[in-house]
């Protein structure tokens, strides 16, 4: 947000340019009620801040209460006598293109594969989409864990983009190296131009003495690693990967620094681009 103003104050962008986003590009998703309701209040006291009551309050309307992964499997979702303009949210949302998606989706290692249905919560699109890419591509026999939550996230997003976007998540690592998951590696290079990865390390489960020691600590306090990954389709024939590991026996306090640190870079090098 920091940075919005100082843009704004040098002109390089428009408060215009700012609304018309928030009005109509910007969508979220969220299936718990009051987390749906936090993250309104958020973005909407965001961009009354940038704005300055210059336009007064503006409701943010491209919230949808909704199971994201299951938005694409049917047509309707609540009840509008009950939830209002949800549906209608929901449907301009799928009608609109969406060219870039962000987010921290769920980790569920160990999640039910195609053959393991759990009826409250299976996506059949979704599951032959997975089927068809990161396990038609493994040679591993085990593939359980391809269908952990994260992944359908990288692959529900990879298909809602359709044509150039960008994915840009932080999820668990395991994908990096685990062998199993040597197809979601394949279908990333085959169906991105561009890859970036941070490997945040942190993945302590099921890891003893100094194998642990050398992860360091992680920044979510969990046991499972921790990525950061950057997913870029632009139409073109390159395919390249750029892959960076922020190093061995930091804390997170130093893996916050390191954040930090990048953030300034980051800003000045691109400021004006």
């Amino acid at each position: 947000m920091t940075h919005l103003k100082k843009q704004l104050e040098a002109g390089e962008i428009t408060l215009a340019d700012i609304t018309k986003k928030y009005v109509n590009e910007l969508h979220a998703n969220e299936i718990i009620l009051l987390s749906y309701y936090i993250a309104a209040i958020n973005i909407e006291a965001t961009f009354a801040d940038i704005d300055s009551n210059e336009n007064g309050y503006q409701p943010f309307e491209g919230i949808v209460l909704t199971d994201t992964f299951e938005s694409t499997e049917v047509e309707d979702t609540l009840d509008d006598s009950y939830f209002g303009t949800n549906d209608e949210r929901l449907k301009r949302q799928q009608e609109v293109p969406i060219t870039v998606i962000i987010g921290n989706p769920p980790y569920s290692m160990g999640q039910n594969d195609e053959n393991q249905v759990n009826t409250s919560f299976t996506y059949p699109k979704l599951t032959r989409a997975i089927a068809d890419s990161y396990v038609k591509l493994t040679e591993s026999r085990r593939v359980v864990s391809v269908y952990d939550s994260y992944l359908k996230a990288f692959r529900w997003a990879t298909d809602r983009l359709k044509g150039s976007g960008v994915i840009s998540f932080i999820t668990n690592s395991s994908f990096i190296d685990f062998r199993t998951m040597n197809g979601v590696r394949r279908s990333f290079e085959k169906e991105f131009n561009h890859i970036y990865i941070l490997n945040l390390r942190g993945a302590i489960k099921e890891r003893l003495g100094e194998t642990a020691k050398r992860e360091g600590q992680n920044v979510f306090n969990i046991m499972t690693g921790v990525a950061i990954t950057v997913l870029v389709k632009d139409g073109t024939n390159d395919h390249d990967v750029h892959y960076s590991d922020i190093g061995d026996y930091l804390s997170r306090k130093e893996k916050f620094t390191f954040f930090r640190e990048y953030e300034i870079h980051f800003t000045n090098k691109y400021a004006k681009s």
